[in-house]
């Protein structure tokens, strides 16, 4: 199944603005913060949830100034969809083992 470009259109042009970009930027640091403060000695595994967590983790790695592991897992309820369903998809499971690892899971929450 393909993603239908009208849908996605439709969807952007209904779309609410819920932060500014200066909002976003303060939440990032403010969340870096508590990060690192909690885990900045425990070298966690931090696992990005593909999709959603792409553009998040790509923006709030950069503010972590500590040594870590990064892995991504990739799980779905939506598929090409807008709203997600009772049946999770994997596409990638989990590669690294977390037994005794400190795990940080960066997603995307607006769903």
């Amino acid at each position: 199944m393909t993603a239908d470009l009208e849908e996605i259109r439709r969807a952007m042009a209904e779309a609410d603005c819920l932060a500014s970009p200066g909002q976003v930027d303060a939440a990032l640091d403010r969340m870096a913060f508590a990060i690192t403060a909690e885990l900045a000695g425990q070298n966690p595994l931090v696992y990005c949830v593909m999709n959603g967590g792409l553009v998040v983790a790509g923006r709030l790695l950069p503010r972590l100034d500590f040594p870590l592991e990064l892995a991504y897992l990739h799980a779905t309820r939506y598929g090409h969809q807008l709203q997600g369903g009772d049946l999770l998809e994997w596409h990638a499971q989990p590669s690294q083992d977390p037994c005794g690892r400190t795990v940080l899971v960066v997603d995307d929450i607006l769903d």
